[in-house]
């Protein structure tokens, strides 16, 4: 057996070096994609993306075809809502119109947009009469949902979340 039986791999060709505008140029001709760029250029994905990472020239070049391709997107999205495109303008209206009311979906939120606060108490031990009224109280004050079962008392209370409480026996 000769070596190229032995290992048929070929030999590693020495890696060359791609200048920041060489990438840029790539990048500007795929429309900022990497995976493109790379191919374009010979060189592996890696090499580009390092280029990416580490050169805020490079970066802004991807950023700026990423921006080019969203107009674009955009562009055709609006082209077929003046063609009368019943779907292109439902999607615009739920993801754009929100603010108008067009969702699928109603979002529920608590104070000021704030998010919802629920809470739900269940206390097992023996509570004197007193210590029940207080954690009661408590709950009621927090608008927190609570079940209160004195051990032998038979009793559950539920403390809604408007502070009312029902005495089940």
């Amino acid at each position: 057996m000769n070596a190229k039986e032995v290992n048929p791999r070929k030999p590693k060709q020495a890696s060359r070096w791609y200048s920041a505008e060489e990438i840029c140029e790539a990048l500007r001709q795929t429309k900022g994609l990497a995976a493109l760029a790379a191919q374009r250029l010979g060189c592996d994905f890696s090499t580009v993306y390092r280029h990416i990472q580490r050169s805020p020239t490079v970066a802004k070049v991807v950023m700026e075809q990423r921006e080019l391709r969203l107009d674009m997107a955009e562009l055709t999205l609006y082209d077929q809502i003046t063609k009368g495109e019943g779907w292109a303008t439902c999607f615009f209206l739920k993801t754009q119109g929100r603010g108008r009311g067009y969702v699928e979906r109603q979002e529920i939120t608590g104070p000021a947009g704030g998010p919802l606060e629920m809470a739900h108490l269940m206390i097992t031990t023996e509570l004197s009469g007193d210590q029940r009224a207080a954690m009661l109280e408590m709950a009621g004050k927090r608008q927190v949902g609570a079940m209160i079962a004195p051990a032998g008392a038979g009793a559950i209370v539920d403390v809604g979340s408007n502070g009312h409480y029902t005495d089940d026996d």
